[in-house]
């Protein structure tokens, strides 16, 4: 299995914010659709109260920190 790094994942879940298709992104960067969504789920920013912006691993951290 490839390893990516974070800042490719971001790259590639930034492009898909901007709205390069899941079909497309897969396709030029060679990746499986797996794989994005997994990026897209872990990577993608959330607004929260306030507008304050959550990535999942963010919430993931504050959940932790709560228990």
């Amino acid at each position: 299995m490839k390893k990516y790094t974070k800042d490719f994942k971001l790259k590639i879940v930034n492009e898909y914010e901007h709205r390069v298709g899941c079909k497309e992104l897969c396709s030029m960067y060679s990746i499986s659709k797996s794989s994005l969504y997994e990026w897209i789920k872990l990577y993608k920013v959330r607004v929260g109260k306030n507008n304050k912006l959550y990535t999942y691993e963010d919430i993931k951290k504050l959940e932790r920190k709560l228990k």
